[in-house]
C-alpha cells in the first residue's frame, strides 16, 4: 500500500516543529471544575494529580478519574499528556478558525470541517490580537480578493482556501505574529474547534475522548455529552484531527450489544465501521466497566501509549476495571467491525482479561494500531527532516542535489530503524534525478518550478514491504 505526502517549503515557511511520537491528548469536559474558559494542562505520571487538583478538579470528578486511568497503564506511559478541559457550556457556533499558510496562494484551517460541510462565508484579517478590528474578503470577490473553496473528489471541503492572486497585499505575517491573525468563518461546535486548535498548537500524535460511561445504559449520559448523537460526536471530533497524525480513541457504552441500535445511529453498534468507513485514525473499544466506572477510552489509550509502537497490541492485558467478558457471539461481531473487546483467558493463571486486538477501523496493515503509529511517526519525521534540509539552503535542483535529498531520507530511516519503528529501508527513488542529470525537458521543467515531482520510498515492516510516496517537494527558496 502507498502512503502519500506533499511537502511544501518556501522562504516564508517556518521550520518544522519537532513532534515527539508520544505526545498525547485527553479531551474531557471541565464542568466539574467550573472552568470559566477552556484550559489545556500538560502533565506527566509524576505530577498529574497535583496539576489536576490545582486546576480545580476533585478526585471524584470524571476528568480526574480519566487521567488516573490513563497513567494507570502498565508500563506507565512516559509521554506528556495534554488534557484539554472544555469549559461548561462551550458548545456555541464557532467562527474565526485560524488559517495556516501552505503556499503563497493556498491556506489551510487548523480545524477540519465536518464531512460534507462547506458554509464558508468570508475570510477575516485581524491586525490586532484582541480581535477588536478586522477587514474581510467575500468568496465571490465583492469584497477584497476572491478565494476558492477547495473540495475533494466527493465534493467535501478539504479545509483549504485558494487565493488566486495570493495575499501579498495583506498586512498579515506568515505565520501570524502575536498581533495579527487570519481566520475563516464557518459554523462548527466550539468544542470541536478547541480540539483542532490544541492539536495544532501542541503537536499531538495520539488522543482520546473521555465521555461519562454509565454501564447500565445503552448511551452515554450526563454533562460530558457534547452533542445529542454519539456517532455524530465521533465524526465531528475525528474530523478535527484529520491529517494531523493522530488516533482518536472511543469507547462504546458498556451495556450495548452488537445488535443494539446506537444513540443517533441508524444501524447496530457493530456497524460503526460501515458508517464511518475504514478510518485508520479511529480506534474503538467495547467493554463493560466494573463498578468503578473506569473510562475505557482513556484506559485503552493509556495501554497504547505505554507500548512501543512496533509492539503488537493483540492480546494486551487491560488495566481498566472490567465487569464481564463479551460473549463469543458478541466478540465475533465486534471483531468483524474491528472493535476491540475483552475476553477471559481461562487457560492462564488467574483467568486474566485480555483485549482481543489492537484495532483501528482501517483496512490491511492500517487496521492495526501499532502499524498506524509507526507509519505516522515515519511521516512526521520525513516532514521534519526534509523541511530542515530545505531550510539549510543546501539543495539545488540538480542530480547532485537529489543525492543530498536521498541521503537525508536514508539517514532519517536509519535513525527510525535504530528506534525500532521499522525494520529497514529498501530503496529511495527520485525519477527526476536522471532528467536533471541529462537536462531533459522534464528536468528543465522541474528546475524551473523548483519542485521535485515525486519520491518513492520502500521500507520493511515485519514481513511486508511498504511504500510511502512523497508526491511533491516544492523548494521555492532556492
Amino acid at each position: 500500500m502507498g502512503e502519500y505526502l506533499t511537502i511544501i517549503w518556501d522562504a516564508e515557511t517556518p521550520g518544522a516543529a519537532e513532534v515527539p511520537w508520544d505526545n498525547t491528548m485527553l479531551v474531557v469536559h471541565g464542568s466539574e471544575a467550573s472552568l470559566s474558559e477552556t484550559t489545556t494542562l500538560a502533565m506527566t505520571a509524576d505530577d498529574w494529580s497535583t496539576i489536576m487538583v490545582n486546576a480545580g478538579f476533585a478526585e471524584t470528578d470524571q476528568a480526574y478519574e480519566s487521567v488516573a486511568q490513563f497513567f494507570a497503564a502498565s508500563p506507565t506511559p512516559g509521554s506528556t499528556l495534554y488534557v484539554l478541559a472544555l469549559a461548561s457550556g462551550a458548545v456555541s457556533e464557532y467562527y474565526d478558525s485560524k488559517l495556516l499558510k501552505i503556499t503563497s496562494t493556498l491556506y489551510e484551517t487548523a480545524i477540519k470541517p465536518p464531512l460534507g460541510f462547506i458554509g464558508v462565508q468570508r475570510v477575516k484579517y485581524f491586525p490586532n490580537k484582541d480581535l477588536t478590528g478586522y477587514w474581510y474578503n467575500n468568496a465571490d470577490g465583492s469584497v477584497g480578493m476572491a478565494f476558492d473553496v477547495e473540495t475533494d473528489g466527493f465534493g467535501n471541503w478539504t479545509g483549504r482556501l485558494n487565493f488566486e492572486n495570493g495575499l501579498s497585499g495583506v498586512q498579515i505575517d506568515s505565520p501570524p505574529a502575536t498581533n495579527s491573525k487570519i481566520t475563516v468563518d464557518f459554523k462548527i461546535g466550539k468544542a470541536t474547534a478547541d480540539v483542532g486548535e490544541a492539536i495544532e498548537q501542541y503537536n499531538i500524535n495520539m488522543m482520546a475522548v473521555a465521555y461519562e460511561n454509565d454501564k447500565t445504559k445503552s448511551c452515554y449520559s450526563g454533562s460530558n455529552t457534547y452533542y445529542g448523537s454519539l456517532v455524530n460526536d465521533l465524526s465531528r471530533f475525528s474530523n478535527s484531527i484529520a491529517g494531523k497524525n493522530c488516533i482518536w480513541f472511543f469507547a462504546l457504552p458498556g451495556a450495548v450489544t452488537p445488535t443494539t441500535s446506537g444513540c443517533g445511529l441508524s444501524a447496530n453498534w457493530s456497524n460503526i465501521r460501515n458508517i464511518l468507513g475504514a478510518r485508520e485514525d479511529i480506534a474503538v473499544i467495547k467493554a463493560m466497566p466494573s463498578s468503578l466506572n473506569h473510562d475505557m477510552a482513556a484506559g485503552y489509550m493509556g495501554m497504547t501509549a505505554g507500548t512501543h509502537p512496533h509492539t503488537t497490541m493483540t492480546f494486551a492485558m487491560p488495566h481498566m476495571g472490567i465487569q464481564q467478558e463479551e460473549s463469543l457471539i458478541a466478540r465475533s461481531y465486534w471483531d468483524d467491525g474491528q472493535i476491540a473487546s475483552p475476553m477471559i483467558r481461562r487457560e492462564l493463571a488467574g483467568n486474566p482479561y485480555l483485549i482481543s486486538h489492537g484495532f483501528t477501523l482501517g483496512a490491511g496493515l492500517s487496521s492495526r494500531i501499532n502499524y498506524v503509529r509507526c507509519k505516522y511517526i515515519i511521516a512526521q519525521e520525513l516532514i521534519n527532516g526534509i523541511w530542515a534540509l530545505l531550510a539549510s539552503r543546501r539543495v539545488r535542483m540538480s542530480y547532485n542535489g537529489m543525492q543530498v535529498v536521498k541521503s537525508t531520507i536514508a539517514g532519517i530511516f536509519k535513525t527510525l530503524q535504530d528506534q525500532g519503528i521499522h525494520d529497514g529501508l529498501a530503496y529511495v527513488k527520485i525519477p527526476v534525478e536522471i532528467d536533471l542529470k541529462n537536462n531533459t525537458d522534464a528536468g528543465k521543467a522541474a528546475r524551473l518550478a523548483r519542485e521535485i515531482p515525486s519520491i518513492e520510498i520502500g521500507f520493511y515492516w515485519f514481513s511486508s514491504l511498504e511504500k510511502i510516496t512523497i508526491t511533491s517537494i516544492r523548494n521555492e527558496a532556492v
